[in-house]
């Protein structure tokens, strides 16, 4: 299952991740640096599993992209992949 959403002017899909790419997150969870962009949506999901959600580079979610591209980024992100919306405990 996927979802297509403008972002930049680009047709973006965003799909859900597979739970090797979860596993990979959480391996790495407790080095990955806080972007901007987390900082400016304040949600359970990181910028990290958004970047790999939708094909994108962290610098893409920087630079002049507005707070509300981000945050139709974040909720498509999040429909795709409700399981990271839940509190997550022991990290």
């Amino acid at each position: 299952m996927a979802k297509e959403i403008t972002f930049r002017g680009k047709t973006i899909i965003v799909r859900q991740l597979t739970v090797g790419e979860v596993a990979d997150f959480f391996d790495h969870a407790q080095s990955l640096m806080i972007t901007t962009a987390d900082i400016l949506m304040n949600r359970q999901v990181p910028a990290q599993v958004v970047t790999t959600a939708c094909g994108l580079t962290i610098d893409d979610l920087g630079g002049d992209v507005l707070p509300g591209e981000l945050s139709a980024l974040w909720n498509a992100v999040e429909a795709e992949n409700p399981f990271f919306s839940r509190r997550w405990t022991g990290w």
